[in-house]
């Protein structure tokens, strides 16, 4: 390693608290490596064990380092792993060139996977309430909304750009789709029959806010779901947030058409 090489990596931008916090929730507190079976804390309780590793590493000289990723993209959940410290210790000093980037990307994608195949379990009317009434609250005007209308699920993605990996996470949601209908129905009629159209805004005005931002395809439906589970601590109410979402997503024009 160059001594410039050196400064850079000195300089290296630390990851934020709340990346910290989703990325270990999204591991299911777990360690994501292939086979290993280790229960770790939250990245943000005390004394715990897990640990942040890059993919692609966060600096020259390191594992896996790619000079094409941003700053940005580097201290990103989409480049982190949560593992205990042995696993983080073998992809990054015992053994680096064992494990390519596209090797610990895909054991990544299939750890978080089936994590999130068991969450949308958690979700229940309590947690769909508290979720509706943050999105409300956050954003209060709101007008009628368009007609609803449905587009076939493939066209819907193939025009929004998606991945395979955000097919998984809308077909995770929809499969909870029946309680949501059943949730938002009982709000209408019971306390609110503006509820749907003030909910409806509240998705509207930040997807219009990522879509000023320059928020495209992916990184906008990504957008999106870190939206709805950045304000959430537990499991079920992250998961609810998306569920909602991608109801939403299917059966009205909250994203392109």
């Amino acid at each position: 390693m160059t001594e410039n090489d050196k400064k850079k990596k000195r300089k290296r931008k630390a990851v934020s608290q709340a990346v910290l916090i989703q990325l270990s929730s999204q591991s299911g507190n777990e360690c994501a490596f292939e086979g290993c079976t280790e229960k770790l804390a939250p990245l943000d309780a005390p004394g715990t064990k897990g640990e942040a590793a890059h993919i692609c590493a966060a600096s020259p000289g390191g594992p896996r380092y790619d000079p094409e990723m941003s700053d940005e993209k580097r201290n990103s959940c989409s480049n982190l792993m949560y593992l205990c410290p042995n696993h983080h210790t073998e992809i990054d000093k015992t053994n680096p060139d064992k494990y390519s980037a596209d090797d610990l990307f895909s054991m990544k994608r299939k750890h978080e996977q089936r994590v999130l195949a068991t969450r949308f379990n958690d979700v229940k009317f309590e947690e769909l309430e508290e979720v509706s009434s943050h999105i409300i609250s956050n954003y209060r005007n709101y007008s009628a909304a368009s007609e609803f209308g449905k587009i076939p699920m493939d066209e819907k993605i193939d025009r929004n750009n998606l991945t395979e990996d955000d097919r998984y996470v809308i077909e995770r949601g929809l499969e909870i789709s029946s309680m949501i209908e059943k949730f938002l129905k009982q709000k209408v009629e019971k306390e609110d029959p503006d509820f749907i159209n003030r909910l409806l805004a509240g998705f509207q005005n930040e997807y219009s806010g990522l879509y000023r931002k320059g928020k495209r395809g992916q990184d906008l439906f990504k957008g999106m779901c870190d939206y709805t589970e950045s304000c959430h601590g537990s499991p079920g109410l992250r998961q609810a947030g998306v569920a909602v979402l991608v109801y939403f997503f299917e059966t009205c024009d909250l994203f392109e058409r």
